[in-house]
């Protein structure tokens, strides 16, 4: 059974990896993962690290560590998800997570929370190289408001940073890191030293650009308790996130380099809290315009505007979609002076759009919450529709890639030094 203990991240250990490939299945389509039950939460994040090639990689490598002793034995959870990954890369048909469920005692018939699996699991493999891929640390900070410039400021890190819904990611991220008023009159003032009297001060958070992940994650905290009737309930409201995402104006005033991020993978839920369905979108190859939806086992080629409408929540305008995406990449190109890559943001359609046969379960679930194909955008809509999953579909992870590290997670060299 996972652990709930963190276990601090430790210098990246150096291994001998597999050689780099954005792709461990050549020209065939995404492995599917078979839902034994409830196991789609942990289907749809696995999907979005195995289609990084360097997790892929970290998770694959060897158990023998003769040549490097302070390289550790693979933990159980290692361990698991090494076979399950080499499953994946291998198998033909459906894979499934039995194995890997049953090696770490998670209960298929019982729903778990998609961004806490990922949350507990990365520490329970106890690879350090792993975890510093996700790992990143932000600034802790109380600021006197009396002129005597008393502050205390510490590091935190963090695995993901979990963010109220907003109308956008953007004004998610002003939210969380808006300085809170600590004032002495309320009650809640602080004391920079014990004994020492309350004083007014601001207390906040601060990104920092050295500090961030190559690969960042963003949970959007979709489901509510109410301390009144004691209560949880999912917030379906549309939440829109752009494609590259630049972090300049969350970090220090002199922290406005190599903060840009770009959009691999989503995590999605339908239904509402206590029920429901994951699925992710990813995008295998960071420097390609194709997207896949990973539905278990059944995965699909989609137009990133359909995976951006089902995703933003609520009803969407897939040709509004579209104009966004465009001129979001054309005033990208102006700010970097890049060469074309439009095409980046509007991904071509696979000819073969089904490639697995969709199960029982699936269209039963499709049936239940409305994620039928005839329910979803279609290439031509003008009016606002909803996505593929229905009226309660909506993105719960999003999962981004430093543009810098591009070489090292994809072994290939970096857009902005080749244009």
């Amino acid at each position: 059974m996972l652990s709930r203990t963190l276990i601090p991240s430790r210098q990246l250990v150096c291994a001998t990896l597999f050689v780099l490939s954005t792709s461990a299945y050549g020209n065939r389509p995404p492995p599917a993962l078979q839902n034994l039950g409830n196991t789609c939460y942990l289907n749809a994040q696995i999907q979005c690290a195995y289609h990084i090639p360097q997790v892929r990689n970290i998770v694959l490598q060897s158990d023998n560590h003769d040549d490097n002793k302070e390289q550790p034995s693979s933990s159980t959870a290692h361990t698991a998800l090494r076979d399950l990954f080499r499953d994946m890369s291998t198998s033909t048909t459906t894979t499934s997570p039995r194995a890997f469920c049953q090696a770490l005692g998670i209960p298929i018939w019982q729903q778990q929370d998609s961004q806490e699996f990922w949350k507990l699991l990365l520490p329970a493999l106890q690879s350090p190289a792993l975890s510093d891929l996700y790992q990143g640390a932000y600034q802790d900070y109380i600021v006197a408001l009396d002129g005597s410039q008393r502050e205390r400021r510490k590091e935190e890190a963090f695995l993901d940073l979990s963010l109220d819904v907003q109308p956008t990611l953007e004004e998610a991220l002003t939210q969380l890191v808006q300085p809170e008023l600590l004032k002495a009159t309320e009650g809640n003032g602080w004391r920079p030293e014990k004994g020492a009297p309350a004083i007014d001060a601001q207390k906040g958070i601060q990104l920092q650009s050295a500090s961030l992940p190559p690969i960042l994650q963003l949970h959007l905290k979709r489901f509510h308790f109410d301390w009144n009737t004691e209560t949880t309930t999912k917030i379906n409201a549309p939440c829109v996130f752009p494609v590259v995402l630049n972090l300049g104006q969350f970090c220090g005033a002199d922290e406005k380099d190599d903060v840009l991020y770009d959009l691999q993978g989503i995590v999605v839920h339908i239904g509402e809290y206590g029920e429901g369905h994951y699925y992710a979108y990813v995008r295998p190859d960071i420097q390609s315009n194709v997207w896949y939806r990973c539905n278990d086992d059944v995965i699909e080629s989609v137009d990133l505007k359909h995976a951006l409408c089902d995703s933003y929540g609520g009803q969407q305008q897939p040709s509004l979609i579209q104009q966004r995406l465009l001129q979001s990449e054309q005033d990208e190109l102006s700010s970097l002076d890049v060469g074309s890559e439009v095409e980046i943001l509007t991904p071509k359609q696979d000819e073969s759009k089904k490639v697995t046969k969709q199960g029982f379960w699936r269209r039963l679930i499709g049936n239940l919450f409305g994620s039928s194909s005839e329910n979803y955008a279609k290439d031509d809509d003008s009016s606002p529709t909803f996505g593929f999953g229905g009226p309660t579909s909506c993105a719960y992870v999003l999962q981004y890639v430093r543009r810098s590290a591009v070489p090292r997670l994809y072994g290939i060299e970096d857009r902005d030094e080749t244009s």
